[in-house]
């Protein structure tokens, strides 16, 4: 189940489209998963005015994506993201030379590249480590790197303007975004009252069962501890949390809730290996390392023990609901959003990109693998779940099916266990705004009741 992330939309940066054009349209580069599978993508160029093939790019067993091309006309050079290194990194493929050239950057974390500056001197590049960035000026010739911003967060975009400056978008835990250029100031401004400043996020480390060290950020209210805490679990779960402001956890810190955002095994943003780790093996792992982040914050004396709850929308939905069977006297109470409530249920009656997103990442399909599905589906632990959960889920979403929601509520309540349940008229996300305050309303009200 190829989801998306909690309360924070996942923003696309241009190493990650699809497809792209070469300046004077004479070339188009597409991804495609014919020589592996949806989540190893290869590379084809294409000549527009034929459709004949160019160039063909393919690291087995890795994925490759397509960034941009030189903005000089008749140049047919195109910036790659691969995984070569385990960290994604930039490469240069020259179409008209048919070579590719890896850029060795020295530094810790994925490098992705965004775009040119517009003599095609130097790619804008953005460096992510530890779920904080930095833009980086990078000449294709040396491996030079230049710093450009250090925003002190997160960049959900930036491109070079004609001119050579930098506009990007810039935000952190305790700043919404703001749209920046590097000439000076701030460029772009939104209509209305801006969001009021948040608690600052600090980074997380701990250890999980493994002895594998695990990455997250934590926001605490203000006041010494134990806090009741939030165990935020962000979808995808191909993705990962930033120090990027999301206000659902501004709203839960404002209510006296410490949040713990957890970066388990399978995210992305700490190499190949590390996000590979859920192949054949989903779930456990994610609840592994998310409950390992609550054992460390209560030896810390930050959270308290008897007052926690787990929440996440998609994945994280998926997750918070296997939690609550597995783990039923660790729990207060949990919060799921558009969830895999049975999972052999959600493979049969979802969209077919994600029917072949468990086939690359489980190894089969439910009728081929029964004893996995059913023990990493939440539908097997419903009978042992404790905690009063919510439920929230779109009529219409055919990556998290309502019938395979609907399927765990009924269970769950025909086990005498409490679900308070709201649905809404659309897809996966809610994107009213009137539905997203009705849902904050709903979870903040559903943790008060549960905390007392």
């Amino acid at each position: 189940m190829c989801m998306l992330p909690p309360h924070t939309e996942c923003v696309e940066r241009s190493a990650s489209v699809p497809y792209t054009r070469s300046a004077d349209a004479s070339l188009v580069c597409v991804r495609h998963a014919e020589r592996g599978d949806i989540e190893h993508y290869a590379l084809r160029a294409l000549e527009t005015w034929s459709g004949a093939t160019a160039g063909e790019q393919w690291d087995q067993g890795l994925n490759l994506l397509p960034g941009a091309w030189s903005p000089v006309a008749g140049d047919q050079r195109l910036v790659i993201r691969h995984e070569r290194e385990g960290y994604e990194r930039p490469a240069i493929w020259d179409l008209a030379g048919g070579k590719r050239r890896d850029l060795a950057v020295d530094l810790p974390g994925a490098v992705e590249p965004l775009g040119w500056w517009p003599d095609a001197s130097a790619i804008l590049v953005l460096h992510d480590h530890e779920g904080r960035h930095r833009l980086y000026r990078l000449d294709p010739m040396s491996g030079a790197l230049e710093l450009v911003v250090d925003p002190e967060g997160t960049v959900s975009g930036a491109a070079v303007r004609p001119d050579g400056s930098v506009w990007y978008r810039g935000e952190s835990g305790a700043h919404a975004a703001r749209i920046l250029s590097t000439a000076g100031g701030e460029v772009v401004t939104a209509d209305g009252e801006r969001a009021p400043e948040g608690r600052r996020y600090r980074s997380l480390r701990f250890e999980n069962s493994k002895g594998e060290s695990i990455h997250g950020f934590l926001a605490t209210p203000p006041g010494e501890g134990p806090h009741p805490v939030v165990l935020s679990v962000h979808g995808g779960p191909n993705w990962h949390w930033r120090d990027a402001f999301d206000p659902m956890t501004q709203a839960f810190v404002d209510h006296g809730f410490a949040v713990a955002m957890v970066n388990y095994r399978g995210s992305t943003g700490y190499g190949t290996e590390f996000r590979e780790a859920l192949k054949g093996n989903i779930g456990f792992p994610e609840t592994e390392d998310t409950l390992a982040a609550l054992d460390s914050l209560v030896a810390e004396g930050v959270a308290d023990p008897t007052r926690v709850f787990i929440e996440g929308f998609s994945w994280g939905g998926y997750i918070t609901l296997l939690a609550l069977g597995l783990h039923p006297n660790r729990f207060r109470g949990g919060i799921a959003g558009i969830p895999v409530g049975d999972y052999v249920a959600a493979h049969y009656e979802c969209s077919p990109p994600l029917r072949e997103w468990d086939l690359a990442t489980l190894g089969g399909s439910p009728a081929e693998l029964p004893e996995l599905y059913h023990e990493r589906n939440p539908m097997t632990y419903v009978d042992r779940v404790r905690a009063p959960v919510l439920v929230i889920a779109g009529m219409n979403d055919s990556r998290c099916p309502i019938g395979q929601v609907m399927a765990w509520v009924t269970a769950r309540r025909g086990h005498g266990g409490r679900v308070d349940l709201h649905l809404y008229d659309s897809g996966h996300h809610a994107m009213a705004i009137d539905e997203q305050v009705l849902e904050a309303e709903l979870e903040l009200g559903f943790l008060l009741e549960h905390t007392a």
